[in-house]
């Protein structure tokens, strides 16, 4: 009887401890998700994503959180933006950690954590058509491209070239660019789409912060970083 008694106790243990499992796992997620602000990471992999980039060969102008109008209301912030005497480039920094999954075209993409944990975020390729969109306004129709890049810790479950002119990939997956810009022709003159770019006025601090709760109410919180 006694050895049926803690047999049954252990058992009992047993499934306790798998059962909060799960919570367990969250927790120490959110720990080292949160670590850092949105904000902070999205900083973190914009720099990482730039420093690759002033390595590359050949002519280019970099921009970095460059605002650009919608409409008399509404402003756009691309994340970087390189116009390259090859081509014009838009980056769309996700420095997420996670197995990301989507589907172009779907509106909404997920980043999960466990079986039991994970949270949606805006399609990204999406989201930077609205900025290449903007940027058309303003320097006419080039061909740009829509480069969205995660961080080092994403499992990308997604078509990492969904059309000629879209990318995703991990930040340590940006070496394509390289043969990319091996094939393209001087197209771009950097003087021009310059001296289109540097008619646009400065966005202040408060046109930003609109800008962000825009997204924040659109999106939610956790889907704009």
């Amino acid at each position: 009887m006694f050895w049926i008694t803690v047999g049954i106790i252990a058992c009992l243990l047993a499934w306790l401890y798998h059962k909060q499992q799960p919570i367990k796992s969250i927790l120490m997620e959110e720990e080292m998700i949160d670590h850092l602000t949105n904000e902070e990471k999205g900083r973190v992999g914009e720099e990482e994503i730039a420093q690759f980039l002033k390595k590359l060969p050949g002519k280019f102008l970099l921009y970095n959180n460059f605002y650009l109008p919608i409409d008399a209301e509404k402003n756009t912030e691309i994340d970087l933006l390189m116009v390259h005497e090859k081509g014009i480039f838009v980056f769309e920094s996700k420095n997420y950690a996670g197995v990301i999954e989507g589907v172009s075209h779907d509106h909404f993409w997920t980043k999960s954590f466990s079986a039991t944990y994970n949270q949606r975020f805006y399609n990204p390729i999406k989201q930077n058509d609205t900025h290449i969109r903007a940027l058309k306004n303003i320097i006419g129709p080039y061909e740009v491209f829509n480069i969205v890049v995660f961080g080092r810790e994403a499992s990308l479950k997604v078509e990492s070239m969904p059309t000629p002119d879209v990318y995703v990939c991990k930040i340590t997956q940006l070496e394509f660019l390289y043969d990319l810009l091996g094939i393209l022709p001087k197209q771009i003159s950097l003087e021009i789409i310059r001296d289109e770019l540097v008619q646009i006025e400065p966005v202040d601090w408060e046109m930003k912060q609109q800008h962000i709760e825009r997204l924040q109410s659109r999106y939610g919180h956790k889907a704009i970083s």
